[in-house]
């Protein structure tokens, strides 16, 4: 009573003050309306909030600020639900009241619309319109949150309708909402049913913003490798392929973003013809300084370098370049040699140590210590040391040294486990080459790459179906790359 005296007291006064806006409410429903005026977008009309619904929520609020999913929150969601008898035009009510102008945290509207979900699936027939599915999706839209699009698309059983949506998501693009419009495409899974470059995602992406766009095209290669082709192309107009380009602010950019949604999407660089040019070029950089920390042989040092650059003469040259920079006149001229640089003329070269020239630039520091990065995280995983003596280091690699490894190996109940791979430098899918496997005394290094050419299926099956899921007790632990151990229990 006290709520309806207020608000009659505040229409006396503006009537006093001359405005003719005025206050309309019916004690009967509970719906209020301020002024004349209703929100609306191309979308769906927005109804204001109701008075109980507003009050449901303040009181939500207070509970899940206290302990966040406890039992007083999830029991007033339930009562609230069974007191309007599963009312969708209810529970469209309370959402709107939760979502009205962003109010409440993300957090809380994340946690009201999961124990909607689960009251829903637990007690009953619930039936919202279509009209009451949009304007559903329309005030979880206030979030830019993927989560909250999701259980709304659930609780209101969207995806159910999907394709009464496309005028939908048609005007959230037009209206240049397109993050709200990706997460959209994605919860109600119509991918096949827009163009997804047509959506004008590269201004997102150029934004930064790469984690709409990847959620849209994840299960979709074709459309992943049409952006990433883009996106490439974009960097050759920016001359990247030249050997003393100069980088602008635009291509550090294009670069930066089509890195990152290349690692996520986990494609590699080789058949983009630019991107694999800064990679590569990295890669020099990387092999370059760990030649010279002595962290890698002289004769692995040539294999990668050589395989990374190949038959582009401009990583040729970036190549000596590189070497006359570090004052190593003598691998420069033997490089020359080795990469058929005919007629080359290293003098032009002739620098100061750590000088840089036009050939330096920003984008191949920016790589090189990307690459630095994934490198140093590799090598300071903390491994724990297994003092050995050679002769309890058994490499095998043909089928006798495996058969013995494979009658011993089964004679314990507990392994290590590590791998190893051929560095890459993200320019092609990296290959399983070594498989460490550690009992109490020993431990076997298995060349996987030469045992893939003498061993059968069946030594495979030995392997993996008797070391992994053998039907007796067996405790195997892993390093993962990040560092962590993955215990397999029994």
């Amino acid at each position: 009573m006290f709520c309806y005296c207020r608000l009659l007291r505040r229409v006396l006064l503006h009537n006093k003050r001359g405005n003719s806006s005025y206050l309309k409410f019916s004690c009967t429903n509970y719906v209020h309306s301020e002024s004349l005026s209703i929100n609306s977008s191309k979308n769906v009309q927005e109804r204001n909030p109701s008075l109980l619904a507003v009050r449901e929520v303040r009181t939500l609020e207070f509970f899940w600020r206290k302990q966040r999913n406890g039992k007083r929150f999830k029991s007033i969601i339930d009562d609230y639900f069974l007191n309007n008898e599963g009312s969708s035009s209810h529970v469209l009510d309370l959402l709107r009241a939760a979502c009205y102008s962003s109010r409440c945290s993300s957090g809380l509207i994340l946690s009201l619309l999961i124990n909607l979900n689960d009251v829903i699936n637990r007690k009953g027939e619930f039936s919202p319109s279509l009209d009451e599915k949009k304007e559903a999706l329309q005030s979880a839209l206030t979030y830019q949150s993927y989560d909250i699009i999701q259980e709304v698309c659930k609780a209101f059983k969207i995806v159910e309708h999907s394709h009464c949506f496309k005028e939908f998501i048609n005007n959230l693009i037009s209206e240049q909402k397109l993050i709200q419009a990706c997460y959209c495409i994605t919860a109600l899974r119509l991918q096949h049913e827009f163009d997804i470059e047509k959506v004008n995602i590269f201004p997102l992406l150029l934004e930064g913003k790469i984690h709409p766009v990847v959620m849209c095209i994840e299960n979709h290669p074709d459309v992943q490798l049409r952006i990433v082709k883009k996106l490439d192309n974009l960097l050759g107009e920016e001359n990247i392929g030249t050997i003393n380009y100069k980088p602008s602010l635009n291509s550090r950019k294009i670069y930066k973003v089509l890195n990152k949604l290349m690692n996520i999407l986990k494609i590699p660089s080789e058949n983009y013809k630019y991107v694999h040019h800064i990679r590569s070029r990295g890669a020099i950089n990387i092999l370059i300084k760990r030649r010279s920390d002595q962290s890698v042989s002289e004769e692995a040092w040539k294999e990668m370098v050589m395989s990374i650059i190949g038959d582009d003469d401009q990583l040729k040259e970036y190549l000596i370049f590189k070497l006359m920079q570090q004052n190593d006149k003598e691998t420069a001229l033997e490089m020359v040699e080795n990469l058929n640089m005919i007629d080359f003329d290293v003098t032009k070269y002739d620098l100061a140590i750590g000088e840089e020239t036009e050939i330096d630039n920003a984008m191949d520091k920016e790589e090189f210590e990307d690459l630095s990065k994934q490198f140093e995280k590799e090598n300071n995983s903390g491994h724990l040391m297994f003092p050995l003596s050679a002769s309890d280091i058994k490499y095998t690699d043909n089928v006798e040294k495996f058969t013995e490894f494979i009658d011993d190996i089964l004679k314990y109940n507990i392994a290590g486990i590590d791998t190893e791979w051929k560095p890459q430098f993200n320019l092609s899918p990296e290959r399983l080459a070594l498989m460490q496997i550690a009992i109490h005394d020993r431990v076997y290094i298995l060349d996987l790459i030469s045992l893939n050419d003498c061993l059968s299926e069946e030594h495979w099956d030995k392997l993996f179906g008797r070391l992994f899921w053998q039907s007796k007790n067996y405790k195997i632990r892993m390093w993962n790359y990040d560092g962590y151990f993955i215990d397999s229990g029994k």
